[in-house]
This record gives C-alpha cells, sequence and structure tokens, in this order.
C-alpha cells in the first residue's frame, strides 16, 4: 500500500525532551484520499539511539508525571517554539 502522507526524517533529544509524548508529524499529499488507513499500517518508525547506558521501563503515571505532561503540552500549546528554543540540542 502506498500511503497517502509521508512522515519527514527527523531526532527528538529524549534525554531533555521527556515529559510530553512525542508526536510524528506526517505531511498528506493525496488530497484525493477518502478512508481509512488498514489497522496495523505502519505510518512512522522509531529507532532510539543509545548514547549512555539506560534501561528501558515501562510504568503509569505517577501524579507528578502526568502534571508535568499536562503543563509542557499546555505550554507547546499556547507558544510557539518551545520544543526549538528549550530542548533542541
Amino acid at each position: 500500500m502506498i500511503l497517502p502522507s509521508a512522515t519527514p526524517t527527523g531526532l527528538v533529544d529524549s534525554e531533555r525532551y521527556y515529559d510530553n509524548w512525542i508526536h510524528f508529524p506526517a505531511h498528506w499529499h493525496d488530497p484525493n484520499f477518502k478512508g481509512v488507513l488498514p489497522k496495523g499500517t505502519p505510518v512512522a518508525q522509531c529507532i532510539p539511539v543509545k548514547r549512555e547506558s539506560w534501561v528501558a521501563r515501562t510504568a503509569s503515571f505517577t501524579r507528578e508525571e502526568t502534571q508535568r505532561a499536562h503543563d509542557l503540552s499546555s505550554a507547546i500549546n499556547r507558544e510557539t517554539g518551545i520544543y526549538r528554543r528549550q530542548f533542541r540540542a
């Protein structure tokens, strides 16, 4: 299946940007597409780049983590360029 969109290439510095979700933007290049992509269609690829020793973990957000994610999402919605100015290395 040829996708009606393309996900741009980029890096996210998750050592600095860790209090929020990483969103994968897409460029929609088929304005005539009508429908729904089939479940399971890959639309983005994420490859971690290991720079230092780390251990992957999964866990539910604590109340503090939830609040930090909410605060950062609100700031990003309010002000343009926050990621570029505060998190991009």
